[in-house]
């Protein structure tokens, strides 16, 4: 997720269960959120949670502006 959001110069926002399900498979949680230069903005890992994070535009923008490698990206379609 951090790769992704460096890479896309996006936020990035993952979620994931917290517990056992009937099969019997633990899951850790591990929900995150990541800004548009990777740093982490939130993460919570083995209990439930709910959590209010907000995004700043400005901040995508300045990094957009500064960093402007996306206008390198190959342009093309998917069909």
């Amino acid at each position: 997720m951090q790769a992704r959001a460096i890479e896309n110069q996006c936020y990035v926002v993952g979620v994931n269960r917290v517990g056992k399900d009937p099969k019997n498979n633990n899951y850790s949680g591990d929900s995150s959120v990541f800004g548009p230069l990777g740093e982490k903005i939130w993460q919570q890992s083995n209990e439930v949670a709910c959590h209010t994070v907000t995004l700043e535009k400005n901040v995508l923008q300045k990094v957009r502006t500064e960093l402007p490698f996306l206008n390198d990206a190959d342009k093309f379609l998917l069909l």
